[in-house]
């Protein structure tokens, strides 16, 4: 879940998808669509080729699923949770740019795997519960 939550964040905030043969999908107009080869071309701009706009502004499933589990969580759980999930630099880097001991790194990577499972169960009850009440 946390892979699809990093996935979906880095693509809004960075603006493309990485493909798995390493290539960048840039959302937005391309240049293959209309839009794309009025906004480069300028007028006149005809042939029109695959249409591809993507609104990544949103998460979605489990994406979603992981983002309204964050909120709420305690700034330093947070903060160690986007580091270790968002940044590429080692564990010591992380730890160091945050200020920390690695051991309290540690300790506070658990805290927030505990305190987004505990909101992903409540949900989860939540649900069940609707779905009872709806049944009944």
């Amino acid at each position: 879940m946390l892979r699809v939550w990093r996935v979906q964040y880095l693509r809004i905030h960075r603006g493309y998808k990485v493909l798995a043969d390493g290539a960048l999908h840039w959302d937005g107009w391309p240049t293959v669509t209309v839009m794309g080869k009025i906004r480069t071309d300028g007028e006149g701009a005809g042939q029109q080729g695959a249409h591809t706009q993507h609104f990544p502004e949103v998460y979605s499933k489990d994406g979603l699923l992981i983002w309204r589990a964050l909120e709420g969580m305690p700034i330093a759980p947070r903060e160690v949770l986007y580091a270790k999930w968002l940044s590429s630099e080692p564990v010591r880097v992380q730890a160091r740019f945050l200020e920390l001991p690695i051991s309290r790194y540690w300790v506070l990577l658990d805290n927030a795997y505990y305190y987004v499972a505990g909101r992903i169960e409540r949900f989860d009850q939540e649900a069940t519960e609707r779905e009872s009440k709806r049944a009944a």
